[in-house]
């Protein structure tokens, strides 16, 4: 699933998301910029 798939300037940015739908347990969150990714685990409970 993609939270946001777009192109954006250089800057500070802020993405919401509504997990809601989303059984609990555990996720990864993942950004990829420019060639580089940085993932980060989530855990909704």
């Amino acid at each position: 699933m993609f939270i946001l798939k777009d192109f954006n300037l250089p800057g500070i940015h802020t993405v919401s998301m509504d997990a809601s739908s989303l059984p609990k347990g555990n996720y990864f969150i993942r950004l990829v910029s420019d060639g580089q990714v940085l993932s980060k685990p989530v855990v909704l409970q």
